[in-house]
Order: C-alpha cells, then structure tokens, then sequence
C-alpha cells in the first residue's frame, strides 16, 4: 500500500521564511502512520499576513487571537475535505536563542505544531471526545516527536547521554525554551 501524504501548499503574502518549511514539514510527515493521514487533504504553510481582514479578527477555539497562534486544523465539512494551516511567522517568530540554527531544534519547532494539529485530526476522524481536545493533541504531539527524535535522530543517542551526564541538557533545555528528550 502506497502512503498518501497531503499537499503542502505555500501561501505567503510580501513573505518568505528564513529556513525551508516545505522541506521541513515533508520530513516530519514520514514519521506520520499513514492512517493519521486519512482524509486529511492539505497542509496550509502560511504568514498571518495573507489572512482576510475578517479572518484576522477571530478568535481560535481556545479563545487566542487567530494572530498569536501557530496552527489550525480544519475538520472536512460537507464536500470539503479536512485540513491543517500553519502559521510560519508565528512559528518561527516563537524560537528562542539558536532554535533556527540547529536542525534538531528548528524541526522540533515545527514538529510540536504540525504533530499536535495532526493530533486534532486523529481524535477528530476517530469521534472520541473522552479526552480533552487539547489533552488529546498535546499527548499525541508528544509521542509523535519521540517517535521522530528516536528515528530521524537516531545518532543522537549516545551525545544526549552525555550531555546529560555533563548537565548540558539542563542548559540548552533553559536556554532554547525547548524541551530535549
């Protein structure tokens, strides 16, 4: 069976990101069951920018302003199928110290948006609302970047032991806001 990925589009206005998102996000949809994929058509990577007036003025499910988030997913709707937006200057606006220098740190970045959106379109397809929607996402983002730091990562291993023996995880973890496992 051939996995079906969805269509990364690029929809940016007067905008071009400092590191290559489509490539990014094409990565980290290999670490992806194909199954979690089902029916979600379209990954949308764009700026806050090319939003409508009126789309600027809404509020996300949790109350943020649509301008302060890094991520919606869009559940499929009649005839339309589901879908995911990213907000690329949100995420990259969101890094901390040398998060875009290393490309650990800067695929982590877009791995907690786009695993914990897909996390929204799991629990959506499979109709369970016995965990918060948020709880949900948030578990389900967090055993997708394991996944992806263990595989893609996988020489990492052995340096994250010792860097864990010296106290260097401690410093980078304060230091980048990211959380290393």
């Amino acid at each position: 069976m051939t996995q079906i990925t969805p269509l990364i589009q690029e929809v940016y206005k007067d905008y071009t990101p400092s590191v290559n998102v489509k490539k990014i996000v094409k990565i980290l949809l290999q670490y992806v069951p194909p199954e979690d994929l089902a029916h979600l058509q379209t990954i949308v990577l764009m700026n806050t920018a090319a939003l409508s007036r009126e789309r600027k003025r809404q509020r996300s499910s949790s109350g943020a302003s649509i301008l302060e988030v890094m991520g919606r997913y869009h559940p499929g709707y009649k005839e339309q199928p589901a879908y995911i937006k990213i907000y690329v200057d949100n995420t990259l606006d969101s890094a901390v110290g040398y998060d875009l220098q290393f490309p650990y740190l800067r695929n982590r970045l877009f791995a907690n948006v786009l695993y914990h959106e897909i996390g929204h379109h799991c629990q959506h397809m499979s109709k369970s609302r016995l965990i918060k929607q948020e709880d949900f996402a948030n578990k389900y983002s967090a055993r997708l970047r394991k996944r992806f730091a263990r595989q893609h990562y996988w020489y990492l291993g052995t340096f994250y032991w010792v860097m864990k023996k010296v106290g260097l995880v401690k410093f980078i973890e304060g230091h980048s806001g990211v959380r290393i496992e």
